[in-house]
Order: C-alpha cells, then sequence, then structure tokens
C-alpha cells in the first residue's frame, strides 16, 4: 500500500463522518451547525453521484477485496483536496446531496473544517452494531446464543507476544495473547 495521508492538506478537510452501510454512505458524525445532515445518505457531491467519485478516488490504493472500498472512501471524500484534484470541486465550499427518510434528496452546503471530540455531534443509532461495540479493544468475541452465532472481531495485529518484544512487559501482562 501506499500512505499518502501525510500528503493530504489537514486544513481542507469536510467536518464529517461517513460510513459505508449497505445501501451507500450515511453521515455520522459532523460539526453542530451541520448537525441537520446527521443520519442522511450521501448521494452526490457537487451534482456528482458518490458511485463516480468513489470509482475516482479508488485509483488511490489496491483494493484487495471491497472491505477495502468500504474503509478507504469515507476517509477520503471528506478532502477537498482529492475532490478538486479529481474536479469533482473548484473552491472550498462544498454542495452535498443527501436523501432524507422520505426518499428526497436535499442539497447541503458545507464548508471546511475540524471535527474534534469537543465539537462533534453524532447520530446515536437504537442499537449499536456489533463492529462498533469494541473498537479500541485489540479483539473481540461473542457468542449470540439466539443466532447460533460467534462473532470474533480483531482490530489489530498485536497481542502480548508483540507487545513483550517491542513495547513493554507491563502493558504485554495486560494484554490477550495472539
Amino acid at each position: 500500500g501506499l500512505n499518502f495521508y501525510q500528503l493530504i492538506d489537514k486544513n481542507k478537510i469536510l467536518p464529517i463522518t461517513a460510513y459505508w452501510f449497505r445501501n451507500g454512505y450515511y453521515i455520522l458524525q459532523t460539526t453542530p451547525e451541520n448537525r441537520a445532515i446527521l443520519g442522511k445518505q450521501l448521494v452526490n457531491i457537487n451534482g456528482i453521484p458518490i458511485a463516480t467519485i468513489a470509482d475516482s478516488l479508488s485509483t488511490l490504493f489496491t483494493i484487495d477485496n471491497p472491505a477495502t472500498l468500504k474503509k478507504n472512501i469515507p476517509n477520503l471524500i471528506i478532502s477537498i483536496q482529492l475532490l478538486q484534484y479529481f474536479g469533482f470541486a473548484q473552491e472550498n465550499e462544498i454542495v452535498l446531496g443527501l436523501r432524507n427518510k422520505k426518499g428526497e434528496i436535499e442539497n447541503h452546503t458545507i464548508q471546511q473544517g475540524e471535527l474534534t471530540r469537543e465539537n462533534r455531534k453524532q447520530i446515536i443509532p437504537d442499537q449499536t452494531p456489533l463492529c462498533f461495540r469494541n473498537e479500541r479493544s485489540l479483539f473481540f468475541e461473542t457468542y449470540q446464543e439466539n443466532e447460533s452465532l460467534y462473532y470474533i472481531q480483531y482490530n489489530k495485529c498485536w497481542g502480548k507476544e508483540l507487545e513483550l518484544q517491542y513495547g513493554n512487559a507491563e502493558n504485554a501482562a495486560k494484554m490477550p495473547t495472539f
């Protein structure tokens, strides 16, 4: 893989967090002044369909499998610099085309800004999907008896063995074994 993220201008970022769900990209986090867009499906940027934008942005990385697209595209569509590079934006002001719960498309003008822990607003789903429940732990496992499902979440390739070798013994004692 090629890590070009350090070349992205951090001052030219849209203050949103999007996530890919089965039927498209949805806005999960933004700043207070943009809270009206929370939970809406992102269908276009400046009138250009998200599928077209995703197709262009996907040329920036190797696609090992569909999960690579689902993970990387939401992190790239927020870069005004990349949107300008591919010709999807001319200015720093961006118009998002969003589908609301009624299925109607509404436009929302958004400007660059910083999304921080202190200023972010987020949509809280009725039920948190398993994949979001333990994002900070190295591993997570649970058995859902009603579905006969054993779920393993593998977040990071790290564990007791690597912490002993590259970290410190005190941290390693608290970690699971890989």
